[in-house]
């Protein structure tokens, strides 16, 4: 009985150890151009963008994807969102998406598409 006990101490401890939560940011480049100066922000702005530390993502070329994972455990521990901004010929386009709640991600993985004229975000 007792080595019953101890095993199942053992795997309830095992279980109770988090896991480090992330996202992950899939961007497809499905526009004619190459997008540059792509970074992606945190979001804690409630009526203005209050954007904290960015992510580098590199330059894009047309017909490609990258993908860049977020760790839970750099999020202000508030509700925000995400933004993304990078250049596309020649022009700045932004996009506010995503929420987490309490510094606590609502989704594991976003698919961002990028066309010549929008940028579409969905969730996995």
């Amino acid at each position: 009985m007792e080595k019953l006990a101890l095993i199942v101490l053992i795997i309830l401890s095992t279980l109770s150890c988090k896991v480090e939560d992330s996202v992950s940011i899939d961007l497809t480049n499905k526009s004619q151009y190459e997008i540059s100066e792509v970074k992606l922000f945190v979001n804690v702005g409630v009526t203005n963008l209050l954007l904290l530390d960015s992510m580098d993502m590199d330059i894009v070329q047309s017909g490609t994807t990258i993908s860049k994972v977020l760790l839970e455990s750099k999020l202000p521990k508030s509700d925000g969102g995400f933004y993304l901004r990078f250049k596309q010929n020649n022009y700045i386009v932004g996009k506010e998406f995503g929420y987490f709640s309490n510094g606590g991600l609502l989704d594991k993985q976003y698919k961002i598409t990028i066309t010549d004229d929008e940028v579409t975000v969905s969730t996995k």
